[in-house]
């Protein structure tokens, strides 16, 4: 029997859990870090890295054409389309969907031999993966993270996906550290990159149960972030 994967797949950082022991542990990724920044950097059309290379890279300007970020929230917006200026100097389109694919064949490709090398060649395979969505995705959105996915994990060697809405995750996971009695209600606030979500979630009968579920898909840390260097611009400008 393989692994059971969580996948994060933030708008601005990514991140990857697992089980050892009964227990819920973060991924080290890239440089002994627990997080990918979500950004693709293309070497050429059939050459990309990802991660925190992939974002140093980006901020070069003269390599400004050659990136994508912030794809996740344009999963459904048919009208977008990434004209790409590889660093090679090939030119070429892309949309948000092929883009998540790619993102994730490499999140996947990190992954594995990461996997494999804690638990064995066996029980290293990924067998199973939940991915996590902002809970305010609508029900094309989510099923174009589930479109994404399969696509991405066929490499990989399995098919079984899961989705779940992040607030819903995170209250799973506070269950692991806290004893919470059947019936409890939880107030979760999701404040991510790109989305905040807040959630009034219950406990089950071994089951969480979402009641409510209100955000904004436009407001996270990246338009704060904004916000914040238009002001600093403004007043030393």
């Amino acid at each position: 029997m393989g692994q059971v994967i969580g996948i994060d797949f933030g708008t601005t950082t990514t991140e990857v859990s697992y089980i050892k022991d009964g227990v819920a542990l973060s991924l080290k990724l890239e440089d002994g870090e627990y997080f990918l920044p979500t950004v693709i950097f293309f070497l050429s059309e059939d050459e990309y890295i990802i991660g925190k290379k992939a974002d140093v890279l980006s901020r070069n300007q003269d390599y400004s054409c050659s990136v994508i970020r912030n794809f996740k929230l344009d999963l459904t917006n048919k009208t977008t389309i990434y004209n790409i200026k590889a660093k090679d100097g090939s030119e070429f389109t892309i949309k948000p969907q092929k883009a998540a694919q790619l993102f994730l064949n490499k999140v996947l490709e990190i992954v594995q031999p990461k996997l494999i090398s804690i638990f064995g060649e066996t029980e290293g395979t990924i067998d199973k993966a939940v991915i996590t969505v902002p809970a305010q995705f609508n029900p094309a959105e989510k099923e174009a993270i589930k479109i994404a996915i399969p696509k991405a994990a066929k490499n990989s060697g399995f098919n079984d996906i899961k989705v779940a809405a992040e607030p819903t995750a995170a209250a799973v996971a506070f269950s692991d550290y806290e004893e919470l009695k059947e019936g409890s209600t939880i107030l979760v606030y999701d404040f991510g990159g790109g989305t905040f979500d807040v959630s009034i979630i219950r406990k089950g009968e071994g089951k969480f149960e979402e009641i409510e579920t209100d955000g904004a898909k436009s407001l996270g840390g990246n338009l704060i972030t904004e916000k914040i260097a238009k002001c600093l611009w403004d007043d030393f400008c």
